[in-house]
């Protein structure tokens, strides 16, 4: 899958462990920057639904969260034009390929 980011501060953080273990602390980073090469070795976002089992979840049926290290979660979102929606204005989730990372933030 392609991942596109947000802001520029996402971008850094997610594309440099050192960026990334300054904003969150390296055992978080870690599983930050594994978790973003995961979701790119997969085709869909359906993949990264089972592959994650509980630690991803879709809220609110147009985005997803992925639990990152103990304290972190990952909000994304599908991008582009080439996923169907389904008849209830849902993405179908094995036809998303592009992702959008619109948050990470602490777990409450």
């Amino acid at each position: 899958m392609n991942i596109s980011f947000e802001t520029r501060l996402l971008v850094s953080i997610c594309s440099s462990l050192q960026a990334a273990e300054e904003a969150l602390g390296a055992s978080d980073a870690r599983a930050l920057i594994s978790t973003i090469s995961d979701i790119e070795a997969m085709g869909t976002a359906e993949e990264l639904l089972a592959m994650f089992g509980t630690s991803a979840r879709i809220v609110g049926d147009k985005s997803i969260e992925v639990g990152i290290g103990a304290r972190y979660r990952a909000t994304f979102v599908p991008t582009g034009i080439r996923f169907r929606l389904t008849v209830d204005g849902v993405p179908d989730w094995a036809t998303v390929r592009y992702l959008k990372l619109m948050d990470l933030s602490k777990q409450s």
